[in-house]
This record gives C-alpha cells, structure tokens and sequence, in this order.
C-alpha cells in the first residue's frame, strides 16, 4: 500500500507563527501567500494587521447606478478579510457593505450626482475615518450639478476625520462631520459653482488642516474664514486664478495674521502680483514663526518681485524643512537654503539643476522631481554620484531614460519611484501616463 506523503512543515506550523513570518512580506508577496493554499489565505484574512495591507478595488465603470453591477455585486459577496480600505462604485450595495462595511476606515467613493445612495452608503460605514469623492462617470457625460440633502439626516460619522471632495453635497457634510480635521476641496471645474463655507462654519472648530483649491475662491471667503475665532490650522492650501490680485492677496495676508500655528503652507498660483511679492514674504516671515513646510509655484518671468525677494525671504527662514517650489531661479535658493531635507521642484528642471541641487544640499533626504520633462537619464549619473544623503527620489523621465541597470545602483541605498513622461494620444485627445516599479516607494 502506498504510504501518503507526510505532511510539510509549514503545513505544520500554528497560525500565530504564519501571521508573523507574514508580516514581513510586502503586499506583492501577500497576495502570492494568499494564492497558494486554502490554510494561508485563512491565516492572512483572520489577521487585521496583514490584511491592512490591501486594498479592495471595484471597477468605476461602467456608470453608476446602472445594472451592470450585478457581477461585481456577486463578487463582493465572496469577499474575505476585514479590509480597512476600499475603493468603490457607488451603487454596489448589501452583498457587500454587509460583509466589511464596519470594517472600512478609508474609502473611495466614484459616484454620479445623487446623493441617496451615498447617504446609504455613508450609513453603514460607522467606523470611516478618510472619505475621498470622485467621479464615477467622465465631466462630458454629466453635467448637472449634483444633488444635496434638504432634510435631517439621521447619522454622524463620528470617526471621520478627513474628507477629499470637489464641494459636492455640502449640506450633507454639515450635517454627519462633527469632528472633521482635514478638509481638502480639489479644483471644481465648470459649468456648477460650490461654496464650502458652510462645511468650514460648521466643523472651523476641530478643523485642523484646509485645502481650498477652488477656482472661485474671493477675497469674501478668505475674511470669513478670518472671522471664524475657533479655528486654528496646522496646515493650509490656497489654489485660485487671483483675478484681482490686489484684495486677494490682502485678504490672504490677514489670514495668515490669525493663523500664527500653520506648520504648512502651500500658495499656488503666485503670480500677477505687481509690486506685493516682498510684502507677502515678510507677512509670512513675521506671522508663521513654525512654518516647517512651504511649496510656492511662482512665474518669475511674470512677477520679478516675487522672485527677485524669495532667496533673501528664505535665508531668514532657518526652520524651514520641506520646500516645493516652482521657479525659474531655483539655483539661487540653494545657496541661501542649504539645510533643507525635503524638496519638490516642478517645471523645466535640466540635469544641471539636479547636479547642483544634490551636489549642494548636503542634508537633502527626499528629492520629488514631477513634471521635469527636459531631464534625461544624465539626472540619474548626477544622483547616484553626488546624492550620499538622499533616502527617497520620485523622479518622471522619457522612457528611454529609465534605465533598469542605473534604477538597480539608486535602489541599492534610495527608494526610487519613477514616473513615464506623459504622452498624447492623438486619437482620443487624452493624457495618460504610466509609473514604473511602484512598490518601491510606499
């Protein structure tokens, strides 16, 4: 009689012991775990600490609240694990939100304008503490202005404590918010106007972070916000096409008056500013005493002012760590900088402006390089000679570029995500863009 095969040690091994050899794989790795037998994909779904490490995706097509969803419906019925972030199409409903919906804490939703569903949604997530809106259909197919609570709704997401939206349902979010701490309003394109003030009145008092990146932004918010006396911020972000400069920029500087706490502090656009760009720099200077963070996007070709003050502004700034910028003269700031540890610059960086920021930035750990198109594989030699200090680089090249024997030489001592230049398809008039080796930088 043939004797059956022993079985394997690991076959072996109790589930405490699995879970914690697990724990030391990345995600990747995870999901093969997962795939190789019944025992270890139990193992993993039964700890919350490896299955944080997923997230659970649905499709965003095709359009919400269609019946197309039934599959996915089926699928999400069959789903294992206490995921803690999701990804989802609104109107895929009970067989899933009634498996893992206490379960999520941070969820994107894609979505149309309706807002019932998202209040059912919403209602059996008790536990979420990041909410994310988008689109779950293209701007061109849509464009109606979304829809809003006009009654009481009857729940709180008392965990909530940042929410990312475009400004819609503003109603709704003044209603189930109560202890928000980050608001971030993305910009909201035509053809339908939002105002979020009544969000910020309603939640100014535990607001802690604020982003307004609204192309409607007038100087009337920037005082309202001034008048709120219970709001203290950490962090704030101000996008606007400043069509009148002049008030705008006197109703920012009385802000930031009132917010002497803000650690971060990002102004995008700065430009048009006439003769106001010195102003704006001693206000901050003056008024921010622990600003760690700052990211400016500055047309130096447009305001001169601007530019001509900013070196000597941060020579005066010594706590500055982290400085994004966007500026024709980056050069310059180096050499009045030279202790900055994170740094963002966007725009036509060449390779000579990476030689002489990793050259000259003798504590620089985080190099972000997005949108440098005119950088060649040459930026790569630079870094790998001369950047002794750096730990993260996120850097976009042409294909051609991204070489895999020179990304092996960084990855030895940097965690490297590299982006693809985008490129134009001609025949659907989008954008699209790619990433290489994601993984590496978490």
């Amino acid at each position: 009689m043939q004797q059956q095969p022993s079985p394997s040690p690991w076959e072996q091994l109790p589930a405490e012991l699995l879970a914690e050899i697990f724990s030391h794989l990345s995600p990747v790795q995870l999901a093969r775990v997962r795939l190789t037998c019944r025992r270890w994909n139990h193992v993993v779904c039964d700890t919350p600490a490896l299955m944080a490490q997923f997230e659970l995706w649905f499709d965003s097509w095709p359009a919400p609240f269609s019946d197309d969803h039934h599959e996915q419906s089926k699928m999400a019925a069959n789903v294992t694990g206490r995921y803690s972030v999701a990804h989802v199409q609104l109107g895929l409903g009970g067989p899933l939100w009634g498996k893992i919906g206490e379960t999520i804490q941070i969820l994107t939703v894609f979505i149309g304008n309706r807002v019932d569903p998202l209040i059912d949604l919403l209602r059996m997530t008790p536990n979420l503490r990041c909410l994310t809106i988008r689109d779950g259909i293209p701007d061109w197919m849509d464009l109606s202005s979304p829809d809003d609570v006009t009654g009481t709704v009857d729940f709180k997401l008392e965990q909530l404590r940042e929410l990312d939206f475009r400004g819609e349902f503003v109603n709704l979010f003044c209603q189930i918010c109560p202890n928000l701490q980050v608001l971030n309003q993305r910009m909201n394109p035509e053809p339908y106007e939002t105002n979020v003030m009544p969000l910020i009145r309603a939640t100014h008092a535990t607001l802690q972070k604020l982003s307004l990146d609204n192309t409607y932004l007038s100087p009337d918010n920037f005082r309202e916000i001034c008048s709120l006396d219970r709001l203290h911020l950490v962090e704030l972000s101000l996008a606007s096409n400043w069509q009148d400069p002049w008030m705008k920029q006197e109703s920012f500087m009385s802000l930031i008056s009132k917010q002497p706490s803000l650690e971060f502090l990002r102004l995008e656009p700065m430009e048009k500013g006439g003769d106001r760009g010195p102003q704006i720099w001693s206000n901050i200077k003056e008024n921010l005493p622990n600003l760690k963070t700052l990211f400016l996007d500055i047309d130096a070709s447009i305001d001169a002012s601007h530019g001509a003050a900013l070196p000597t502004f941060l020579s005066h700034m010594p706590q500055l760590e982290c400085l994004g910028i966007r500026f024709s003269g980056v050069e310059d700031i180096v050499t009045v900088f030279p202790n900055v540890q994170h740094l963002t610059v966007t725009g036509q960086t060449t390779d000579d402006v990476v030689l002489v920021l990793v050259r000259e930035l003798k504590r620089l750990k985080q190099l972000n390089l997005p949108a440098c198109w005119a950088m060649t594989a040459v930026a790569l030699d630079h870094i790998i000679e001369h950047g002794r200090t750096l730990e993260r680089l996120e850097i976009q090249l042409e294909s051609k570029d991204i070489l895999p024997e020179k990304l092996a030489q960084l990855r030895e001592t940097v965690r490297v995500r590299v982006y693809e230049v985008p490129y134009q398809d001609f025949d659907c008039d989008m954008w699209s863009t790619g990433s290489v080796d994601s993984e590496e930088l978490e």
